[in-house]
């Protein structure tokens, strides 16, 4: 593994989580998730620029219609309630975050795909998580309020757990594994798929109404993916 390796692999780590879901998480407190989550939902084409300047990567006419397609379904299925979602922070300073956090993920997975040449995704995953364990938790002791909160509970604590291994374990390991395989921008596209699965199972398990604006969704999502597959 090489220097160069290391340096976008931890690179990828820094920007990407350290940075872009700082400024996600603003940008949530800011203009709310419904808002936040539209606009986020670029990302694929941040991604599909990265990676055409940095890696040399075509631009597929086929390709880029299949990221706006999904752009434009995510836009749908985010945007149902943004109607009625108040604004309790800054607009203008919401969106600028919102945006610069596709940018910043955008570029992060574009230095994952040359970093894994020499490296497994589980040996990057083992490099990867602890470097984000470390940078959050140095977060945390830095911006803690020094006042001290309830304790952990057991349950609180085994839920989080839980949910970290699935998310940071699983799911980090299975999109490392996907940037190998297929590439940063479809895994991208891919990726921003996660509200359709959101209204799936809000419909079933919570028994949610399906609207036409979540049809419409859905379908140009799907259309969006099959043009990138």
């Amino acid at each position: 593994v090489t220097l160069k390796e290391w340096f976008l692999l931890t690179g990828s780590v820094v920007i990407g989580v350290s940075l872009g879901d700082t400024l996600y998480l603003w940008s949530i407190r800011e203009i709310g998730s419904s808002r936040t989550m539209a606009i986020v939902g670029i990302v694929p084409l941040p991604t599909l620029v990265f990676e055409h300047y940095l890696l040399g990567q075509p631009f597929p006419a086929r390709f880029v219609a299949g990221c706006f397609f999904v752009v434009a379904g995510v836009a749908c299925l985010s945007r149902r309630e943004s109607a009625a979602e108040d604004v309790v922070g800054h607009l203008k300073l919401g969106v600028v975050l919102s945006l610069s956090a596709t940018l910043l993920w955008g570029l992060s997975t574009v230095m994952i795909k040359p970093a894994l040449a020499n490296l497994s995704p589980i040996e990057a995953n083992s490099v990867r998580m602890p470097l984000v364990a470390t940078l959050l938790f140095g977060g945390y002791v830095l911006t803690r309020s020094p006042r001290n909160g309830p304790p952990v509970t057991g349950k609180t604590a085994v839920i989080v757990g839980f949910t970290g291994l699935l998310g940071m374990g699983i799911g980090s390991y299975l999109f490392l594994k996907s940037i190998d395989m297929i590439g940063p921008t479809k895994t991208a596209v891919l990726g921003a798929l996660a509200p359709v699965f959101t209204m799936v199972m809000a419909a079933f398990f919570l028994k949610e109404p399906i609207t036409k604006l979540i049809f419409v969704g859905v379908f140009l999502c799907v259309c969006g993916v099959l043009l990138v597959l």
